[in-house]
């Protein structure tokens, strides 16, 4: 399901493969297409709106990739939706895997898609947006190591996973991954900041740092260059000396992210540090201490306890901060659990056992799933799962926005004062409105979405505080810090997934935290979807095949999955 929420986020021309019967095609002439063929059609609506971001956006292509590569014989195993697990993977990694190759050139990067005040200001669906030229930002050479980074880690994973099946895609990743890391300017180590070159981007995706991306990069090159036969020693060598160097050198402003023990999409030096260790680096000397080995043991404990920054709610979450707070504990398990399938003699004198930093890491995915004091924290999942998340998409029908005067989905949107009351006779006064329909559940379900999650580490808070509380958790649309879906949040969740699926009975036999069996206290999972058919005003019903009436077509060829990024 995790997979099924990254197709609905997916602009450009669908492919017949497209699951959510609720999506169409969208904003096809997207940026340079207006201009010089359709180069950035496709790729990922970054969250509740239709930016397109690469740095959270390669960050979490980047984990897909992993996810695909790493445990592939598990998802290859498992079955959802006709197919196995696996080939769902291989699908959102290319979709997004493809974008960041045609924004790779060779003296710059496509660094932002999307006019960020139009965009937020659209209330509606994405098959509906106005086809205005949205505002793209290029960086040249050097200026972004943060986004070449995560760029060249994305394309290098993307390489690993298709290199056996579709080797002529695996390359055009490979050679796209290298171009990328050049970018990066990591020879002279002169490291740009991507804020520096677009300053929106320090309002809505602040990089606090550099350097742990182009680590993170490093590693992910130097993993693709030794699981890929176009790749001599002497380079792979090279990988290798640049993320030892990097993964011991603080940030320009002085900070050092190994002793910050939080993976997020701004700091990746923890997901580098795994990938060393895997392959027995243990890191460049810090303080008298190996460093990949000594941190990642560190962070092990401090989650697997609760040292700050991390707090454990009552319910057992792992909490680091207010936004969206359930991408922390996810990413965070994600890291503990491959932390832990590494071999005990590469993880050294850590002050955890793995069957510790498991226990709290699976107590994070269970907790998303409905091991917590109101429910499922995944769209569509479980009991009590969330129906108004933040996602301008899917909150009214198509029918719907045609109503309205202004042609969006506005009216639809807000929520009353108070949600859990009825609604005035006019809400807003000074319009003479009343949005009786606020408070209802989104028209499309985004299944498959987790949430931003709890405000404070007080799980859903408590019922009697007042409307618009900044604690726990509320399901309300107006909430973008708690009920926004994004990618980056999914990417955690997923690579945590997977690598759970991969876990021995052994561990489940075992026990943690006074649970001795985890499956006892979690509901069926229940996948609700949508039905593909609309009712008009006028009371005909729409079947999905006649939506190209209304300009909604899936008309990507099927066979895309084997075509080259620029072929399509």
């Amino acid at each position: 399901m995790s997979m099924f929420f990254y197709e609905q986020q997916r602009l450009g021309a669908l492919p017949p493969s497209t699951r959510p019967p609720w999506r169409g095609d969208s904003l096809k002439r997207d940026g340079g297409g207006w201009l010089d063929g359709d180069d950035f059609k496709g790729g990922y609506a970054d969250a509740g709106d239709f930016l397109k971001f690469q740095l959270p956006g390669a960050y979490s292509i980047a984990r897909l990739a992993w996810t695909a590569h790493a445990f592939a014989d598990t998802l290859e195993r498992t079955h959802f939706d006709g197919d196995t697990n696996g080939a769902w993977v291989r699908e959102a990694v290319k979709w997004g895997a493809d974008f960041i190759a045609r924004s790779v050139h060779d003296d710059r990067v496509l660094l932002h898609l999307g006019d960020i005040d139009a965009d937020h200001a659209y209330i509606g669906r994405a098959e509906d947006y106005p086809q205005i030229e949205r505002t793209e930002v290029w960086c040249d050479f050097g200026r972004c190591s943060d986004v070449t980074g995560e760029m060249a880690a994305a394309l290098a994973h993307a390489a690993i996973v298709f290199e056996p099946d579709m080797p002529d895609l695996a390359s055009v990743y490979w050679s796209k991954a290298k171009i990328a890391y050049t970018q990066t300017n990591v020879g002279p180590d002169d490291f740009g900041n991507s804020n520096d070159v677009y300053a929106p981007l320090s309002v809505y995706y602040a990089s606090s740092g550099v350097v742990s991306h182009v680590f993170f990069g490093a590693a992910s090159m130097y993993s693709a260059c030794l699981a890929l036969d176009a790749c001599p020693e002497e380079e792979a060598a090279q990988y290798r000396e640049d993320a030892v160097r990097l993964g011991a050198t603080q940030e320009p402003d002085g900070g050092q992210r190994w002793f910050h023990p939080v993976e997020v999409w701004d700091s990746a030096w923890f997901s580098a540090a795994v990938l060393m260790l895997e392959r027995g680096i243990t890191g460049p000397d810090i303080y008298g201490n190996d460093a990949f080995e000594f941190f990642l043991g560190e962070f092990a404990q401090k989650w697997a306890a609760g040292v700050d920054p991390i707090t454990i709610s009552p319910e057992g979450q792992r909490w680091v901060s207010a936004w969206s707070s359930l991408r922390y504990s996810l990413n965070g398990a994600a890291i503990l659990l491959a932390w832990a399938r590494i071999d005990e003699s590469a993880r050294g004198d850590a002050p955890v056992t793995a069957q510790a930093a498991r226990c709290a890491a699976v107590r994070q995915v269970h907790y998303v799933a409905g091991m917590n004091d109101r429910g499922s924290f995944m769209a569509g999942y479980g009991e009590a799962f969330p129906q108004r998340n933040h996602h301008r998409s899917s909150v009214c029908s198509p029918g719907e926005q045609r109503e309205t005067s202004a042609f969006t989905c506005g009216p639809y949107f807000s929520d009353v004062v108070d949600p859990r009351g009825s609604c005035p006779t006019f809400e807003d006064e000074a319009n003479g409105i009343c949005y009786r329909t606020a408070n209802r559940p989104n028209k499309y379900m985004t299944s498959g979405a987790l949430v931003g999650g709890p405000k404070t580490p007080t799980d859903s808070g408590d019922p009697d505080r007042p409307p618009y509380s900044d604690e726990g958790y509320n399901d309300w649309r107006t909430d973008y810090i708690g009920s926004e879906v994004a990618l980056d949040y999914n990417a955690g969740l997923s690579l945590a997934l997977a690598a759970t699926m991969e876990l021995s009975a052994d561990f489940w036999t075992t026990g943690c935290d006074g649970v001795d069996d985890f499956s006892s206290v979690l509901g069926a999972a229940e996948a609700h979807r949508v039905h593909a058919e609309e009712t008009w005003p006028d009371d005909e019903t729409v079947t999905f095949e006649e939506f190209d009436t209304f300009g909604w077509t899936r008309s990507l060829d099927p066979d895309w999955m084997i075509k080259l990024p620029d072929q399509y």
